[in-house]
């Protein structure tokens, strides 16, 4: 059922089902699993069966390949839209273009191909959307009769025009050199991916995700960002990017519940939640407090040979404090299509094991009657006894695709906007001369004094300042070494110091 022409299909064939190469007809499964609709159908009845989730970026590889296969005359559209990337294919074929942008949408298409070859592909092929006429999404004996319904109304046409192949934007690297591990800290999650897609953009290596030579990006490894006030009941979604709160309501719902569809491969709720292990985590938790046990994993061995194993791998609730933190591990992550949506899920399930926690913490606490209660304090069973703290994600993979080098590039160019942050979560340092020394107080951020360090000239402090590790925020230690140079120019002239004014 899976052959190939040695040059077609020309882009994904590693993702497309290929049948009769003289078929006039395609057909696009959006969301559901290509391969339940595939083998639900004579192979001799199709050209090709492939997805088409991406609203932005799904539309270039489909534009090739009809371009270098015209016995397709025919595209049938099924399936679960659940990125709303339907909107692009129809629009697409709905008239003729004027420019490189699909019609009524901002979706860019490839400017290597003349606009005349783009309009000739629609005046030649026609798209049949069929997703209204199948009423049960995951019953694919109704895709089989709504498809073959179709089919046989479809006459059988000649090739319009000769293959055609054309060349593609060529990816030139520009990156600078990059470390192995690297910290991103915000508030929110639009402002960390703003600060991902700005260093992978700048330090990114050029490689790929797999042998085909359509799976180039820009890659850093062991990207760690940490989420601090972000609200999941309440989110800040900005315009520029690429999904609205209905968009993630519905992901919600696939990520953190059980919730089984046969129209795909797996859900991460299903993952997460199909075999109770956050069940046992919080029955952990109310037990031990302090656990560091409470793993909870998406990974099955036999995942490592499927074709589509899961990217977000573990998520591990630890309590500090009255602060549930939560680190997660993502072992292959699209930083520009599937982070912010990762991030989300992922904060949606750290604010639902806290009030879950709570309130089995309470339930605990009144069964005990506050009376040598386990967690060694009587409290109002209304309070929440443990907070929402960070979730930090390590995305080891952290890529780019090509396709997304010029968006990221544009919202970048538009939205990026460095904001110098003075709340140090290490504390604060106070600068002054004592006689013939520079004294340095470091200071946590309740003002209790943790250690001075003194020197008497501006090399020792530099070197006893990374020595002691008082602080890995990049534009503090700027801050430190601009008023630790000032000093040393004081205590050497005989110049009052007085920290953060001008010499």
């Amino acid at each position: 059922m899976k052959y190939r022409s040695n040059e077609w299909p020309t882009m994904y064939s590693d993702k497309i089902i290929i049948g009769n190469l003289k078929s006039n007809v395609a057909v696009t499964t959006l969301w559901t699993v290509r391969e339940k609709v595939a083998d639900i159908l004579d192979s001799n009845d199709f050209c090709l069966v492939a997805n088409f989730y991406d609203a932005f970026n799904g539309i270039e590889p489909l534009i090739r390949n009809c371009l270098a296969n015209t016995n397709i005359r025919y595209i049938l559209v099924v399936g679960n839209d659940r990125a709303k990337s339907k909107k692009t294919l129809i629009n697409f074929f709905k008239s003729e273009l004027k420019n490189h942008i699909v019609t009524d949408t901002e979706v860019p298409l490839p400017e290597e191909i003349p606009l005349d070859e783009l309009n000739k592909l629609i005046r030649n092929v026609q798209v049949i959307d069929l997703t209204d006429k199948i009423t049960k999404i995951d019953d694919f004996d109704q895709y089989k009769t709504v498809i073959y319904d179709c089919i046989k109304t479809l006459s059988k046409l000649e090739p319009y025009d000769e293959a055609k192949i054309f060349p593609k934007k060529k990816i030139v690297s520009s990156c600078l050199p990059s470390g192995v591990v690297y910290r991103i800290e915000a508030d929110y999650i639009f402002e960390g991916w703003l600060k991902i897609l700005k260093h992978i953009n700048t330090f990114g290596k050029l490689t790929q995700t797999t042998q085909s030579e359509f799976s180039k990006v820009k890659e850093c490894i062991n990207i760690v960002t940490v989420i601090n006030k972000e609200n999941p009941l309440n989110p800040i979604i900005k315009d520029f990017m690429r999904f609205d709160k209905d968009n993630l309501e519905r992901y919600y719902e696939t990520f953190t519940k059980n919730i089984k569809s046969d129209d795909v491969s797996y859900t991460y709720g299903t993952k997460f939640f199909g075999n109770k292990q956050f069940d046992r985590v919080i029955e952990m938790l109310v037990e031990n407090i302090y656990s560091k046990r409470c793993f909870t994993t998406t990974w099955e061995i036999g995942d490592l040979y499927k074709q589509n194993p899961p990217c977000v791998i573990s998520a591990q609730p630890n309590i500090q404090g009255n602060q549930l933190f939560m680190t997660c591990y993502i072992r292959s992550n699209d930083m520009y299509r599937a982070w912010p949506l990762n991030a989300f899920g992922l904060r949606m399930i750290q604010k639902n094991v806290c009030v879950e926690l709570n309130r089995r913490i309470n339930e605990e606490i009144l069964r005990e009657n506050n009376d040598n209660c386990k967690f060694g304090c009587k409290i109002d069973t209304k309070e929440e006894m443990v907070e929402m703290g960070s979730l930090i994600i390590i995305s080891h993979s952290a890529h780019i695709y090509n396709e997304n080098f010029k968006d990221v590039e544009l919202i970048i160019k538009d939205h990026y906007k460095f904001t110098p942050c003075y709340d140090d979560p290490n504390g604060y340092y106070t600068i002054s001369l004592n006689k013939d020394l520079i004294v340095i107080q470091h200071y946590d951020i309740k003002g209790k004094l943790m250690r001075e360090v003194t020197g008497c000239d501006y090399n020792e402090l530099s070197t006893k300042l990374v020595e002691n590790l008082l602080t890995d925020d990049k534009f503090h230690l700027m801050y430190l070494g601009r008023e630790i140079f000032k000093a040393d120019f004081c205590l050497k002239h005989g110049i009052e110091y007085v920290q953060d004014l001008e010499l």
